[in-house]
């Protein structure tokens, strides 16, 4: 993964500030982005994989939300 994953490690407040978004924007593009998590909570993020999200933030793969089921016809 040529280097991904190697620290210093951020908190999400500091990889908040460290990128330049508010905690609470912050913590909404990690919902639709699969950044890697490190520690035991998974709550650290690699300053390298923050300087390639900020590069590039298509370069980690994308979420995708809603509902995997398929909606049934409601017959009235």
């Amino acid at each position: 993964m040529d280097g991904a994953g190697l620290g210093p490690y951020f908190n999400l407040n500091d990889a908040a500030r460290y990128c330049g978004y508010a905690p609470s924007y912050f913590s909404r593009l990690l919902k639709a982005k699969c950044l890697p998590r490190y520690g035991k909570a998974k709550t650290r993020f690699s300053k390298t994989d923050l300087d390639r999200f900020m590069a590039d933030h298509d370069c980690f793969c994308v979420v995708k939300l809603g509902s995997t089921r398929t909606p049934k016809a409601l017959v009235v």
